[in-house]
């Protein structure tokens, strides 16, 4: 488990949270992976990624249009 600020910018909301991975921190914050884009310090990242301690988060929704 690594501790983890996150922030969630359609809710305005920022939260520090204990996960094993990203799908873990999707379903601890009932988030739908396909609806956001992940920054991790400050650089976008896939779901892939391995999180590391203190790592600072952002959850941006998905928009699109036409």
């Amino acid at each position: 488990m690594v501790k983890v600020d996150v922030e969630l910018i359609r809710e305005k909301k920022k939260l520090t949270v204990n996960v094993k991975d990203i799908d873990d921190l999707f379903k601890q914050l009932n988030v739908n992976p396909t609806t956001v884009l992940i920054i991790r310090n400050n650089v976008l990242v896939n779901v892939d990624v391995k999180l590391k301690d203190k790592d600072s988060l952002k959850l941006y929704p998905v928009i699109s249009g036409g």
